[in-house]
């Protein structure tokens, strides 16, 4: 029947049991199309209209209309659809209304939420999951800290959504593990950073110890090519680049190594940081960056970032776990 055949393929040809019996199917159609093995059941009453291998969005498809009426993709699941992972989870995620109970379908994790409706993506599309901003928090409630942090940062680089909205998504939850340090992050994405490594360098390099704020992603033409620099501090003309857990690699290196030379080329001066230059190595870096600013004409003073901070000493001085400087 057509209305089953476009219901289905709206819905990734997943189909309920209620849904066939609306659209004009008899009970003694459905058991044909079972006992034939032209569709699978894969929930009861829940079935997939063809008899080949189930892919991780049908999976999906099923576990929703196996927990009925309001049911949300949410979590990794939601992530995944609204591509901010690239991998489908082992489980689907689905949240449900708060007033309904739900036993999980096989390979399915499902949780209670109140106030669910707020959370839905407003999207027409199938399948039905949870907001952009509202994916964002529930991930980052699964993550560590510095996880939490990244998804945030992840979010806002890829334009798919701003820090005010996912501030509201938050100001809109009872509780969130992480809220004081996502409203920290946020003000970091306002302020520029688009990676953790980013946050990290603002907030324990930077703003600890005193050194001037820099310019966050100064747009700019260098070499006849169009740049984006994390931070510059433009008075001084140096440019500071930081790079994240991995780095750049292969073409990615040799294409940062051009632009530092086109940098140079115009007065500007290029250091680039690492990933444990704003970690556990964050005060060796601000007293290296103190003294490349300082050289170049900042007449501000580095101070330190609490008791244990070495930003201060001169370097061999300290003998302790901070050996690190700035990488290139």
């Amino acid at each position: 029947m057509q209305q089953v055949d476009l219901l289905a393929d709206r819905q990734r040809g997943v189909l309920s049991r209620a849904q066939c019996l609306a659209a004009g199917l008899t009970v003694e159609q459905i058991r044909w199309r079972l006992t034939s093995q032209r569709w699978q059941r894969v929930h009861p009453g829940v079935y997939v209209c063809h008899s080949g291998p189930i892919d991780p969005s049908t999976r999906a498809s099923a576990a929703l209309l196996a927990c009925g009426s309001g049911a949300l993709l949410g979590g990794r699941s939601a992530g995944r659809e609204l591509g901010l992972l690239d991998d489908a989870p082992e489980i689907v995620e689905v949240q449900f209304p708060h007033r309904r109970r739900v036993v999980a379908p096989a390979g399915a994790s499902v949780s209670r939420v109140r106030q669910l409706e707020q959370r839905r993506h407003r999207r027409a599309a199938w399948p039905p999951c949870t907001s952009v901003e509202d994916t964002v928090l529930d991930l980052a409630e699964a993550a560590n800290a510095a996880g939490a942090q990244a998804w945030v940062a992840q979010a806002c680089q890829r334009r798919m959504t701003t820090p005010p909205r996912i501030e509201d998504a938050l100001d809109r939850r009872a509780r969130h593990r992480w809220r004081d340090l996502l409203k920290a992050a946020l003000d970091d994405v306002v302020d520029g950073a688009e990676s953790i490594a980013e946050m990290r360098y603002i907030r324990r390099v930077e703003r600890a110890h005193g050194l001037p704020t820099a310019t966050r992603q100064l747009r700019s033409v260098r070499g006849g090519r169009r740049r984006r620099d994390d931070n510059a501090y433009v008075v001084q003309k140096v440019l500071v680049e930081v790079d994240g857990q991995v780095g750049h690699v292969g073409v990615g290196r040799l294409a940062d190594l051009r632009r530092d030379r086109a940098s140079a080329v115009e007065g500007w001066l290029p250091v680039r940081v690492g990933w444990p230059d704003v970690g556990e190595q964050c005060c060796a870096t601000a007293r290296d960056l103190a003294a490349v600013l300082t050289s170049r004409g900042w007449t501000g003073q580095l101070r330190r970032c609490g008791p244990g901070c070495t930003a201060l000493t001169a370097p061999g001085e300290h003998r302790g776990s901070e050996r690190g400087g700035l990488v290139g």
